[in-house]
């Protein structure tokens, strides 16, 4: 989709409770779709009593310019250190919801930038890391963080999802090391930027046309070519955001890759992406149940991995089925 420069972001003011300093960038309001005001600047300490007063008038959210997004993601990374190696459960339970905020972040700068450059993919393997923790001390993180992307955009909440099942299946395939699992989850996470680039907004397509179809089919490609610059982005990421639609029956796209050609942990990423696409509403239809989604991927015949499918299916429905 063709990006219009991104002036404002959207933060948390309940994070920005725990900001016990001057600030480190400026605070805005939003008054029209297009006019957005001043209230705090750099260095000044938050009234909250002001703040209140603009909530009362119907004030909903705060924004910073995206110039300087990276300050207040710098202290959302601190924050996240912080409340994760908390050993008080409550402050536990406060960091997962500050880990949604720091994938947020970490989506926002990848896709509206441009560029994609080694600061953008050092804050998102950190992210990464985050959830992978988040996930080994707390077994239901997955859908608290999901669950509070009520009001995401598609994009964002479907490339959060389709990262957390990743590290979820890759995990219940026998996959134990941190760092491959990052890697599976990074490459969940990125494995759409090339939609963002797009002319169009599929999201808002029931059916495109040939000409759509065929940009769409591109968009592997599209974001490969967009990562493959940095540095510290490994191989195994960039094959994964190529390689997230090819099918074992050799009718993906955009190599026509058959079984033993794709890569593991691609074919992962596959089954959390179309799981994913299907389980949240769209702009053209309602969500399905989990049932219907994986009912619907196995009788796709070839298009997935046989073992990893029935290992999805196991973790997703598994204690379901043993309670029907």
């Amino acid at each position: 989709m063709k990006k219009t420069a991104m002036e404002y972001v959207e933060i948390s003011t309940n994070i920005l409770k725990k900001f016990e300093s001057r600030l480190h960038f400026d605070i805005y309001v939003q008054r029209t779709e297009t006019d957005y005001t001043k209230i705090f600047k750099i260095n000044d300490t938050i009234d909250w009593d002001r703040l209140a007063s603009y909530e009362r008038k119907g004030v909903k959210s705060i924004f910073v310019p995206h110039d300087q997004y990276g300050k207040y993601l710098l202290f959302v990374e601190l924050l996240v250190d912080k409340l994760l190696n908390s050993t008080n459960a409550s402050a536990f339970k406060e960091g997962v919801t500050v880990v949604k905020e720091m994938i947020n972040g970490c989506l926002v700068e990848f896709l509206s930038r441009d560029i994609v450059n080694e600061t953008m993919a050092l804050q998102a393997s950190k992210t990464v890391s985050s959830c992978i923790e988040v996930m080994d001390k707390d077994t239901g993180a997955l859908t608290k963080i999901i669950g509070q992307m009520v009001t995401t955009p598609y994009l964002f909440k479907h490339s959060v999802t389709v990262s957390l099942l990743s590290i979820l299946l890759a995990r219940g395939s026998g996959i134990e090391s941190n760092s491959t699992l990052n890697i599976i989850g990074l490459g969940g996470l990125l494995h759409d930027i090339g939609i963002s680039r797009l002319s169009f907004d599929p999201e808002d397509k029931q059916q495109m046309t040939p000409e759509e179809q065929k940009e769409m089919w591109r968009h592997p490609e599209i974001g490969k070519r967009l990562l493959d610059p940095v540095k510290s982005m490994r191989t195994e990421i960039l094959d994964i955001v190529l390689q997230h639609h090819e099918q074992p029956n050799g009718h993906g796209y955009p190599n026509g890759l058959r079984t033993a050609e794709i890569f593991l942990p691609a074919k992962i990423v596959s089954i959390a992406d179309t799981f994913s696409a299907m389980i949240i509403k769209r702009s053209y239809r309602e969500e399905f149940t989990t049932f219907e989604a994986i009912n619907r991927m196995k009788n796709d015949v070839g298009k997935f991995d046989k073992t990893l499918l029935l290992n999805f299916e196991k973790i997703i429905l598994g204690s379901k089925k043993e309670d029907s």
